[in-house]
């Protein structure tokens, strides 16, 4: 064989080799899929509707998750590699929990955030308003083989929201301010298990207002563990700085409060019989976080 001859061979041998190594890695390789996300909104409020949402979605197979972020509370259009998925959707306007993800064992989940009570003991700020669904064994198509793919998640409410009123206060025009508790209350929240974790317990601090003679506010909660009693703790602060704690129980008024999907709006009633001190008066406001407050526990019979 010719020089000119051998040279061809060879072309031809590198052509051929070039396109088998070519079509090989276009073959293993995983083609992504443009999947539609969208968000139906009927099992929510307008006004409980966040300003966005985050999507995770899990492989079957273990491994790291894909995370999605949504201005559009309508959807959008994702890109995911063919496979089965758990998918969960939650608001990603939080401020006040924490929110915690592990995608190996498929968990997503939420926690409440540490502050301290006026008293100097551990306490937890209440979460935010959250909503969430998902679907599981959700089947990504390659695109090749299927036309446009749809998920549809409904969100639904996961927190619970509590109103109080107190009432038999007498006394309240010497009070600087105040702050509640509830103990007994559920601290953590899975979303992708769709459950509440008993390994939390919390204590939750939160705020409100006077009224004429009457304390009234609004939080929301996780949930309350049900092999614990749920009391109910006042702190007031008069404008000189003594501060007086009212403690009474709100079991009975939790469990007896309607509950739907896991979620309950309670409305809770505490009446005491207590007037207020008068004492000197300072500037000072009131600090949560004060060490040196001085407590002074009343005992209430009701």
């Amino acid at each position: 064989m010719n020089c000119r001859g051998i040279w061809s061979c060879l072309l031809g041998l590198l052509v051929g080799l070039s396109a088998c190594e070519h079509k090989e890695l276009c073959y293993n390789h995983a083609h992504g899929a443009d999947v539609r996300i969208l968000f139906d909104w009927q099992l929510l409020a307008d006004s409980l509707r966040p300003e966005g949402m985050r999507v995770a979605c899990y492989p079957a197979t273990g491994g790291d998750g894909w995370l999605y972020d949504f201005s559009d509370l309508s959807g959008g259009v994702v890109n995911l590699p063919p496979s089965i998925y758990q998918v969960v959707c939650y608001n990603n306007d939080l401020q006040w929990v924490a929110v915690e993800d592990d995608p190996r064992q498929r968990r997503l989940w939420v926690h409440t955030s540490e502050t301290k009570a006026p008293d100097g003991s551990p306490a937890c700020f209440t979460p935010d308003v959250l909503c969430g669904a998902k679907q599981n064994d959700v089947e990504v198509k390659d695109p090749e083989w299927a036309g446009e793919q749809v998920i549809r998640l409904t969100p639904r409410r996961l927190t619970s929201r509590y109103t109080y009123e107190v009432n038999g206060l007498r006394g309240l025009e010497r009070m600087a301010d105040f702050r509640a508790e509830l103990t007994g209350m559920i601290g953590e929240l899975s979303i992708s298990k769709e459950g509440l974790s008993t390994a939390r317990v919390d204590t939750l601090l939160f705020a409100g207002q006077r009224v004429g003679q009457q304390l009234v506010g609004e939080f929301l909660t996780f949930g309350y563990q049900a092999d614990l009693s749920q009391d109910f703790k006042l702190y007031l602060r008069t404008a000189g700085g003594k501060v007086y704690l009212l403690r009474q129980s709100v079991s009975d008024q939790i469990l007896s409060a309607p509950r739907l999907d896991n979620v309950r709006d309670v409305h809770l009633v505490l009446n005491f019989d207590f007037t207020l001190p008068a004492d000197s008066t300072d500037s000072g406001g009131f600090d949560v976080s004060a060490d040196d407050w001085e407590d002074v526990n009343i005992d209430i019979k009701v």
